[in-house]
């Protein structure tokens, strides 16, 4: 493994001119739809600090931290950074393989950089990065853990059925102190967790579980009902072991072993953590961790947002951390198990991000067609690829076929042997599971019977006679039972075995393919028949092909390794006496890669501005090979947004334009599959639709519906004749301060960025009509007409006519009362006691031409509100 180290800024914030002060307990969690880490407060449960990681939106990133050191390394690139936690100031990058394969933990003062795939551990300075003593090596295949309390390193190696505990050097340079204890069979299946002093190995191939606690080893049996698996780390008095497939945890404290059973439906568990005495089950379909205590009782039941995709449950001091890296929330957990809801991405803290620029985008002409993506299947702790479906996803409605009843496993294929001194190498290929996954491999011949796990279809047979015929049987076994046998070839062990390729380079081709090439073996003697090539995968040997003898190549076929994953292949001779050489030495490591998967959901909306629809979209798996960029494809074109963006805005689409538009994302090997479509509108003008005007003798109230058209309206009506004009509610406006019985026509305006709608139509306020009132009190008979005048002066000589009590007119206005034709000194009117005793220097005209009654003798409809009427003009 080849590292390089160099002091580059990679984070988005550049170094801090001011130390930041840290807090205990606190952890460091990632956020992959902003590619950004933040910091939680155990305590409070809020983020202090936020620092954005560039080219990481989308991207997994494991984070690895003590209360002096952060390091991170993106699996999509490989990259390593370090973090100074007194300053927030990256101190150095490291460059690894990308995919999983790698791993940096920290502890204390001390880093360790894990090369699973061959088995090589090497010491780094945690804040420089640079190498300190030799590489380490132990096994291919290492399956990692982390440190304890004690600040041991617990690592598992498959192939030897053994587990490995370092201790750091006392000072640097110093060598490891190593400790290795043999756990399990060579060639099972191991999973590892950390214990808070030791480590619990579960051995899935004999269905034990092992715990490690300085020289002592417990094993305990379980009775898995199917494939389980183990949180990386476990912080209760016991071990909670995890069985997806019957939603069932084991909780083991050696020797006793509690099965409990785990709400919902489906396969989506993850591993359970064990935390202050309680498990705690995430499951990633229902968007919820599911709280059980001692006993087995569901005791709570934590929900995070719909589409929070993974749960990842860490662990930091006296607190469980629940992060949904694909999410904004996060929740933290105390000892007495109360859980606080956590805000990712608050403003006003350290690091906050100010709005995002513009992505930039690049025009393209025409909509390429869109390519191939195989779809991905996961099981908990993995990132497999495969060409099939995942049986637990939600494929169709209820109505949907059941898939067959399970049962044993069919036979494994192409199990082949090759002879070695005193032993044999053999292979095979996968049995058909039957609907029950595979738990293990049992090959007999020899007078041996082995074990292997189901991950492990390689063995190596030792002890055997040369000269001696060699037939070897292998059958699958799975929750079902015994499937049928498959037999090798015959072999015979020699002393004579050829020599292996002296090297072995390995290429991941863009269409998911590797090609891998070596040079020619040494049949010694014999002529070289065939090669043995085997993919090695952090967890040992993934699988073997055979090739011609005259070949000295192979192209793996696409798909058949897991994209994102790190492999390195070895090649064995085998000459044509069967004889089969030691595998060659491996090759560098290599991960295997394909197009994207196309965003799994997208949305379409306006942005609030005329033309234009802001595209947001879920960030696409990688399948092994860091995003380029997307394609959003509109309007028969389509535009390239670069990097890890996942937002665009697009203009120039016009007002009130329906648009659908597809995403498919890019990476080395190509383009995508064009996500679901998703259509919307850009901004119309609105439309107006003017319903029942309500009139009054002052006013109109204008009743009306608007089509905003997507964006929110302003809205007026405004009266003909000047009447007016009145802003404000889109549902109705009333225009005030009309005259009694006057058309008018108004017009409803709405206005938003795309323009203004309008409509109009007439309506007229009530005509106001008035009493002539002139009532005799008993025994007086003074009043008996009211006089009418063309002048607003109450002489006789402008009399126009009389007009008894009762006699009814329209009023059109009022008008003071003047002496005569030529002053405008008022005069007060008294009705005395024939008309409520009214007092009043104002006149009401009523009719078009000039005919005036004193307001004194005329008592208005409505209240008799003078108020009502406008002035004559």
């Amino acid at each position: 493994m080849v590292l390089a180290a160099a002091c580059v800024t990679l984070f988005g914030l550049g170094a801090f001119d001011r130390a930041v002060a840290t807090y205990d307990p606190t952890a460091w969690l990632f956020s992959q739809s902003k590619g950004e880490l933040g910091r939680v407060n155990g305590d409070t449960a809020r983020v202090d600090t936020r620092v954005k990681v560039q080219g990481t939106i989308g991207h997994k990133v494991e984070v690895s931290q003590t209360d002096q050191y952060l390091i991170v390394r993106d699996d999509d690139t490989g990259m390593v950074s370090s973090l100074d936690l007194a300053t927030l100031q990256i101190a150095a990058s490291l460059a690894t393989p990308p995919g999983a394969g790698v791993r940096v933990l920290v502890h204390g003062k001390t880093a360790f950089v894990l090369d699973e795939v061959h088995g090589q551990v090497r010491q780094v300075d945690p804040t420089t990065l640079k190498p300190v003593g030799a590489v380490l090596n132990l096994s291919p295949g290492m399956v990692d853990g982390g440190f304890d309390s004690d600040g041991k390193l617990w690592l598992a190696l498959t192939t030897q059925g053994t587990v490995v505990s370092l201790t750091p050097g006392a000072k640097a340079g110093d060598p490891p102190t190593v400790q290795t204890q043999s756990v399990a069979q060579p060639g099972h299946d191991l999973q590892l967790s950390v214990l808070d002093k030791g480590a619990a190995v579960l051995d899935e191939t004999a269905d034990q579980l092992v715990t490690v606690r300085g020289n002592q080893i417990t094993r305990t049996a379980l009775n898995l009902t199917g494939p389980g698996f183990l949180a990386s780390q476990d912080g209760g008095g016991s071990v909670a072991v995890t069985v997806p497939g019957s939603r069932q945890v084991d909780g083991v404290t050696p020797p006793t072993v509690s099965q409990f059973s785990v709400p919902g439906n489906g396969n989506t568990l993850s591993p359970a953590v064990s935390f202050a005495g309680w498990y705690y089950v995430p499951d990633k379909s229902a968007n919820l961790v599911y709280v059980l205590d001692q006993t087995g009782a569901l005791t709570n039941k934590i929900q995070f947002p719909a589409g929070s995709g993974d749960l990842q449950l860490q662990i930091q001091g006296d607190h469980l951390y629940i992060n949904a890296p694909s999410g904004g929330t996060a929740v933290v957990v105390d000892k007495s198990h109360k859980a606080s809801t956590v805000n990712k991405y608050p403003g006003g803290v350290l690091g906050a991000p100010p709005p995002l620029a513009p992505p930039t985008v690049t025009p393209t002409k025409g909509a390429p067609s869109s390519g191939h993506s195989s779809s991905k299947s996961h099981q908990p702790g993995s990132s497999g690829h495969s060409n099939s479906s995942n049986p637990g996803s939600d494929q169709g409605s209820s109505s949907s076929p059941q898939p067959p009843q399970a049962g044993p496993p069919g036979a494994p294929t192409s199990v082949v042997a090759s002879a070695g001194n005193a032993s044999a190498r053999l292979s095979w290929g996968a049995a058909p599971s039957d609907g029950s996954p595979i738990q293990k491999y049992v090959v007999s011949g020899g007078g041996q019977n082995l074990t292997f796990g189901a991950d492990q279809r390689a063995a190596s047979i030792s002890n055997l006679t040369n000269g001696q015929t060699y037939t070897f049987s292998v059958y699958a076994v799975n929750a079902k039972g015994n499937g049928p046998t498959a037999q090798s070839n015959p072999v015979v062990p020699t002393n004579e075995v050829p020599s292996p390729p002296t090297s072995v380079a390995a290429e991941a081709k863009s269409d998911g393919s590797v090609s891998v090439s070596w040079p020619a073996g040494n049949g010694q003697g014999h002529k070289v028949a065939s090669y043995q090539v085997t993919a090695n995968g952090p967890g040992g040997p993934a699988q073997t092909w055979q090739v011609d003898g005259t070949k000295t190549s192979l192209t793996t076929p696409a798909g058949a390794l897991s994209y994102g994953t790190q492999y390195a292949f070895t090649v064995s001779t085998v000459n044509d006496a069967g004889a089969s050489s030691k595998a060659s030495p491996m090759s560098p490591s290599v991960v295997p890669y394909g197009k994207p998967d196309a965003p799994g959901s997208i949305t379409v909306a306006p942005n609030g501005k005329a033309g234009q629809l802001l595209v947001r979209w879920s960030a696409a798996a990688t399948n092994g090979r860091a995003l380029t960029g997307y394609e959003v494809y509109y309007n028969g074109t389509s535009k390239t947004v670069s990097g890890s963006t996942t937002s665009l805005t697009l203009t120039g689409l016009g007002n009130g334009k329906s648009v659908s538009v597809q995403v498919a994302a890019i990476n080395d090997a190509g383009t995508s599959a064009k996500g679901p479509a998703k259509a919307a509108a850009t901004i119309a003008a609105p439309a107006v639709t003017i319903g029942t005007i309500t009139p009054g003798y002052n006013q109109l109230k204008v009743a009306f519906t608007v089509n905003d058209g997507g964006d929110t309206a302003t809205c007026s009506v405004s009266l003909s004749n000047g009447g007016g004009t009145k802003s404000g509610s889109c549902t109705s406006l009333t225009v005030a301060g009309l005259a009694p019985g006057v058309s008018y026509t108004a017009t409803v305006s709405a206005k938003n960025v795309a323009g203004t709608g309008t409509r109009s139509k007439s309506a007229k306020t009530t005509v106001l009509k008035g009493t002539v009132t002139c009532i005799n009190p008993p025994g007086d008979t003074y009043c008996t007409t009211i006089g009418i005048y063309n002048h607003p002066a109450q002489q006789t000589q402008y009399t126009v006519k009389t007009s008894p009590n009762g006699t009814r007119y329209q009023a059109y206005c009022q008008i003071a009362g003047g002496v005569n034709k030529q002053t405008s000194n008022t005069t007060t009117v008294n009705s005395a006691q024939y008309n409520k005793n009214k007092k009043s220097t104002k006149w009401v005209k009523i009719s078009t031409s000039a005919e005036y009654i004193p307001y004194a003798w005329f008592n208005l409809d409505g209240g008799d509100d003078l108020s009502l009427l406008p002035s004559c003009s």
